[in-house]
């Protein structure tokens, strides 16, 4: 869904897209742990998502296909956090346990694409080449250590702080491609957006650790 996304749309403003996943984590998170979010955390969840729907405004390129491609990416991956979170939570699964679960489910899907595309893949003019390998697998070992990561931080955390720390990382990497990728026009709109949403990842973490802090306390003040 993600790749169908960029085929209109340029990758800062799908990662802006990809900010409205904390809301999507927020809903379904109350709907399966039945957990309702404190009002900081809601307050910071719902300016991530008006500052996406205000860079999304200012996209002058707007593309609907792609945006249902990108809307239903979100919901897709906050789909897939809540499920490791519920499994590392109540099943007691651990992050290595179920990113094996996840490669093993994965290889029916991945082998009959590399099936179907076999003969593409062969006729590659690079696929020989130095280069070409050492860059692949660097891929590869960045993607492994990279789903590795977020199962960690969904099973250690939750799946509503893996995507708003994701929130934080989106915004460098939207400044980064909107200069070296291009494709963007910088409209106050745009940039507007990109400046409440980045604002409201920083309050969500300012506000996950307050509840630390409170809990943190909390045994001593109990005592006393």
């Amino acid at each position: 869904m993600a790749l169908f996304a960029l085929t209109g749309m340029n990758v800062p403003m799908y990662n802006a897209i990809r900010r409205c996943i904390p809301f999507a984590s927020m809903v379904l998170g109350y709907i399966v742990f039945v957990k309702k979010p404190s009002a900081l955390v809601f307050t910071s969840i719902m300016v991530v998502t008006s500052g996406t729907a205000i860079a999304a405004f200012g996209d002058l390129q707007f593309d609907l296909k792609s945006y249902l491609y990108g809307i239903s990416s979100v919901l897709l991956m906050g789909l897939h956090l809540i499920v490791l979170q519920y499994n590392g939570t109540k099943k007691k699964l651990s992050a290595l346990n179920q990113l094996y679960v996840n490669s093993i489910n994965c290889i029916p899907i991945f082998g009959i694409l590399f099936a179907v595309n076999f003969h593409k893949l062969m006729e590659y003019e690079h696929l020989s080449e130095a280069q070409f390998i050492i860059s692949f697998m660097a891929v590869t070992g960045c993607g492994c250590l990279l789903n590795y990561t977020m199962f960690l931080c969904t099973t250690t955390n939750s799946a509503l702080t893996t995507t708003c720390v994701g929130v934080i990382k989106s915004g460098f990497t939207t400044v980064i491609g909107m200069f070296l990728l291009g494709g963007v026009e910088p409209t106050v709109y745009f940039i507007t957006g990109q400046i409440i949403n980045f604002s409201g990842g920083m309050l969500y973490s300012y506000a996950k650790y307050r509840e630390n802090i409170v809990l943190l306390y909390k045994p001593q003040t109990n005592g006393a």
